[in-house]
């Protein structure tokens, strides 16, 4: 188990129930950042061995042609809310692991019965973390908040989204496998019940109305389903966001004043300002 001994200079906000905590330097990256992997994709490639899948590296290209970069003062306009699909190791660690998995190189497997090269799952080869914040299952806790993690600079573009959405968008994910039946996906992981976490379900709420609108100055608040991912974050989490928007906007030229209702989530106290509709 990795210890993560909180440096309160680390902390960047503190909200009601949460508090978002830099571990930008923390994470891995890629040996060739801000490149991603020299690794060719075999599924770009002309296959000219049906048997063994040999491929004509003269007709591929790598599988991570582009870079990460920063860009000086960079506004995050919108938040897109995402789940990670993946394991339930404590906070930190599942951080990293996460980390590991985007910088990995990727591995490919032939399969000769349906003649295609097949991507493993191993790893993506991407240049560093795809998302800009992480909120665990199971936060930390540092002085009665939840714990937040910001695992990439603010000015920097990664890939979380894509559908245009990466340039000005930050990308928070949320740890875990979530169903999401409208897509399909109806089984949860073993030893869970495919739902976010009461804190997680806290920090969706307070991230928006207290740090992204407030703070960031962030007027869109979407989910990956929106963006050619429908399973994703699952439909706890859709149906919450959704909310979100209908119940306070954002607010624009307004202050925000969050209020808890009783399930835990926000409302807003005054007339909210303008809707941010979605097409």
């Amino acid at each position: 188990m990795n210890t993560l001994i909180i440096n309160p200079t680390k902390i960047v906000f503190v909200g009601t129930n949460f508090c978002i905590y830099d571990i930008c330097n923390m994470m891995p990256k890629h040996k060739n950042f801000p490149y991603g992997t020299e690794v060719l994709d075999p599924t770009s490639c002309k296959v000219i061995n049906a048997v063994t899948g040999e491929v004509d590296k003269t007709t591929g290209h790598r599988a991570v042609r582009d870079k990460y970069y920063d860009i000086p003062d960079r506004k995050i306009t919108t938040v897109i809310y995402h789940q990670t699909a993946g394991g339930y190791n404590p906070a930190f660690d599942q951080v990293l692991a996460t980390g590991q998995f985007f910088v990995r190189d990727p591995k490919w497997k032939w399969n000769a019965a349906k003649q295609k090269w097949i991507w493993t799952a191993e790893g993506r080869g991407w240049p560093g973390f795809a998302y800009t914040w992480f909120a665990p299952f199971n936060p930390i806790i540092h002085e009665d908040k939840y714990v937040v993690f910001q695992c990439n600079p603010l000015n920097r573009v990664s890939w979380h989204t894509g559908d245009g959405c990466n340039l000005s968008g930050g990308g928070l994910a949320f740890q875990g496998y979530f169903l999401e039946p409208a897509a399909g996906v109806t089984r949860p992981m073993k030893g869970t019940d495919g739902e976010p976490s009461d804190a997680q379900l806290m920090i969706a709420d307070g991230f928006w109305l207290e740090y992204a609108v407030p703070v960031l100055g962030a007027t869109v608040l979407t989910g990956h389903f929106e963006h050619k991912k429908p399973a994703c974050p699952g439909q706890t989490l859709r149906e919450r966001l959704i909310g979100l928007r209908l119940v306070c906007g954002p607010v624009l030229g307004g202050e925000v004043q969050p209020v808890h209702l009783p399930d835990g989530a926000y409302g807003l106290t005054g007339s909210p300002g303008p809707l941010t509709a979605l097409k």
